[in-house]
C-alpha cells in the first residue's frame, strides 16, 4: 500500500487505535516493518509535550491525550535507536511503553548490556513469569531480597558412663532466608506470576506474588466475549485499487559478446598464414558526410620592393 489514514501526528489530540497484527510465522519477516512504525510513532509523538502544545477552541490542551504503546515480541523487531532512551525521556510527552518479550537476554544481546538495562531500569512495572533461566532466576531472587524465618534446633546429650541416659536440649533461632530461592523462581507454576513496582509519589515500592488471569475461566471477561464490538470507520473499498501501487520490476537484459573476432586474432598471433583465411571483414561504417575540402587561401601581397 502506497497510502493510508493514519495520522501520527495526531494521536494523541484524538482517540485513535491502531493495531498492527503479524501472524505468528511472519514475524521475522515483517519485524523491520515493526521498527519502522514503531520509530515513527515515537519520534512524532515525543517533540513537543501537552504543555507546549497549544490549546483547542474550548480551552482543553490540544494533546489531551496519553499513547500507550504495546509492543508485543519486541525482541523481534530488532534494534531501534529511539527505544534506548525513550522509556525514560517521553514520559513527559505522554508516551507509556509495554514491552512484551521472552526474557531480559533477548533485550541485552540486542541493545547491549549498558543500553539494554538501561530500558529495563526505565519501565515503571515488570511482571515476570517462571523464566527457565538459572541466571534471571537468581537476578529477581535477589531482588525479592529476604525473609526471617524460626528455626527449630534440637541436640540430644548422653552420659557418657550411663546406658540409657540422654538429655533433649531444644532450641528455636531466627534465620533470613531468600523470599523466594532460584530453583523456586523457576518452578513457579503456570498460573503464578511476579509483579515489581517502583516507587514513586503516589505508590511505594512492592512485590507481589499474584494469580494470573485466564480470560476465559474469568466471569467477568467472559461476560465481556459477548459485547457488541464499538464500531469502526469502514473506508470506501473502491479505493483499495487506486490506494495499490505496482512493484517496479527490473527485467534482467543479458547481452553476450561475438567471440569470433578475438577468437580469430589470436589464431592470427599463432599462426600468421591464416590471417587471409580467418580474418573477419571490417564492418563498413556508417554513413558519413563526406569530407568538404578548405577554400585555398587567398594569395597575400609581397610587400618587398622591386629592384630595378
Amino acid at each position: 500500500m502506497s497510502d493510508d489514514d493514519i495520522d501520527f501526528a495526531k494521536m494523541r489530540e484524538e482517540k485513535t487505535t491502531v493495531y498492527f497484527s503479524v501472524t505468528e510465522r511472519n514475524l521475522k519477516k515483517y519485524g523491520p516493518l515493526m521498527n519502522l512504525f514503531f520509530t515513527q510513532a515515537i519520534r512524532l509523538n515525543s517533540t513537543v509535550i501537552p504543555e507546549q502544545g497549544g490549546h483547542c477552541a474550548d480551552g482543553t490542551l490540544r494533546y489531551k491525550y496519553q499513547l500507550a504503546l504495546m509492543m508485543d515480541e519486541f525482541a523481534i523487531m530488532g534494534r531501534m535507536e529511539i527505544m534506548e532512551t525513550a522509556p525514560a525521556l517521553t514520559r513527559g510527552a505522554g508516551l507509556r511503553f509495554f514491552l512484551i518479550f521472552q526474557g531480559k537476554d533477548q533485550v541485552r544481546a540486542i541493545y547491549g548490556e549498558t543500553a539494554g538495562n538501561a530500558i529495563m531500569k526505565a519501565i515503571h512495572n515488570e511482571i515476570v513469569f517462571a523464566p527457565g533461566d538459572i541466571e534471571l532466576a537468581k537476578e529477581y531472587s535477589t531482588r525479592l531480597g529476604n525473609t526471617t524465618v524460626r528455626v527449630h534446633n534440637q541436640s540430644l546429650n548422653r552420659q557418657k558412663h550411663e546406658v540409657g541416659a540422654r538429655g533433649q536440649t531444644d532450641s528455636y533461632s531466627e534465620q533470613p532466608r531468600p523470599l523466594l530461592l532460584p530453583q523456586e523462581v523457576n518452578e513457579l507454576p503456570f498460573d503464578k506470576q511476579l509483579i515489581f513496582v517502583q516507587g514513586n509519589r503516589q505508590t511505594e515500592p512492592m512485590k507481589i506474588l499474584a494469580r494470573k488471569i485466564i480470560y476465559f475461566e474469568e466471569d467477568v471477561f467472559k461476560a465481556r466475549q459477548k459485547m457488541t464490538p464499538p464500531p469502526l470507520p469502514v473506508g470506501d473499498a473502491t479505493k483499495i485499487d487506486a490506494l495499490t501501487v505496482p512493484v517496479r520490476t527490473v527485467e534482467a537484459k543479458v547481452a553476450v559478446a561475438d567471440t569470433k573476432p578475438m577468437q580469430a586474432e589470436q589464431r592470427q598471433r599463432w599462426n600468421p598464414k591464416e590471417k587471409a583465411a580467418n580474418a573477419v571483414p571490417d564492418q563498413p561504417d556508417a554513413a558519413q558526410p563526406p569530407e568538404v575540402e578548405p577554400d585555398p587561401e587567398p594569395a597575400q601581397a609581397d610587400d618587398t620592393p622591386e629592384t630595378m
